[in-house]
């Protein structure tokens, strides 16, 4: 499976560890980036780069400058070009997320339905989610990408005008059908999956899921990142990080102790916290 997406600006420190995690939990994992100021990345990156050649793990960077067009928003990028890496499957999703779950290991029910993409539709009925798995013949080569870029801001409007125009779109028949597989996939529940834990800045560890989504710290996913984090190779993978990585990491370091200090006896996934100033009510936010 291709792992394809865009990382511009500061997102572009999320690169390495978005790399070593999806590789660990998905050992045939390829990845194509699309980035800006792609030689002074380059240059910058140049340790951790090796680091990943040198475990054979070869990564693919495109330049936004290069490409025909610019969209409203950089994180439209992923959705408008055309990977570049050939695969059967290519899955897109955000660079802030690491990736905890073995996707195709998920994705293969659906394809084994006969479904030609995986994502819901949001409830307005004119977006589809950020995380997009498909078929790679299925979906390339767009139509009317240059056209739609420039009349829709939003990113997640632009993928489902993408495959309307395409021809690709699901219709509410089939849709029904996708979503009875998701049920079937999530305990009965209708959810969209992000696989991992999304450390975005726009997100709070802990929120309400029914106002606006947090990082997906679930039990499972800080188990998942523990084990990461004890690898062999892990501190060689530090030692070839830049700076900015680097600090990146004292995130992870606190979600890692954070995990360590949490109740493993508990049987429920995530529970209403009770009102204690000690630290260990926190506790109950995780089984």
């Amino acid at each position: 499976m291709l792992f394809f997406t865009c990382a511009t600006k500061f997102h572009k420190v999320f690169i390495p560890f978005y790399v070593y995690f999806t590789k660990k939990t998905n050992p045939k994992a390829r990845f194509e980036f699309l980035i800006d100021k792609k030689t002074q990345f380059l240059q910058k990156n140049e340790k951790i780069l090796s680091y990943f050649q040198s475990q054979g793990i070869n990564i693919k960077f495109r330049s936004i400058e290069s490409l025909n067009y610019r969209p409203a928003r950089d994180n439209s990028f992923r959705f408008l070009a055309q990977p570049e890496t050939k695969s059967e499957f290519v899955f897109i999703g955000d660079v802030d997320i690491l990736i905890t779950e073995n996707l195709l290991n998920y994705y293969i029910n659906f394809f084994e339905s006969n479904f030609n993409y995986v994502n819901l539709v949001r409830k307005d009925r004119e977006r589809l989610s950020g995380l997009h798995c498909f078929k790679y013949d299925a979906h390339y080569p767009l139509v009317d990408e240059e056209k739609l870029c420039q009349t829709i801001e939003d990113d997640e409007k632009l993928l489902f005008s993408l495959l309307k125009s395409k021809g690709i779109l699901i219709d509410m028949k089939e849709e029904k059908r996708l979503v009875d597989r998701v049920k079937e996939l999530n305990n009965g529940k209708v959810v969209r999956r992000q696989h991992g834990i999304h450390i975005s800045i726009n997100r709070l560890p802990f929120f309400d899921q029914n106002v606006r989504a947090d990082w997906g710290l679930t039990k499972q996913n800080l188990s998942v990142l523990a084990e990461i984090i004890n690898h062999e190779d892990f501190q060689l993978f530090l030692e070839s990080l830049n700076y900015s990585s680097t600090k990146f990491y004292h995130n992870l370091l606190l979600l890692y102790h954070f995990y360590k200090n949490l109740d493993q006896n508990k049987s429920q996934d995530i529970l209403e916290p009770e009102i204690n100033p000690s630290f260990e009510y926190l506790n109950h936010f995780f089984d």
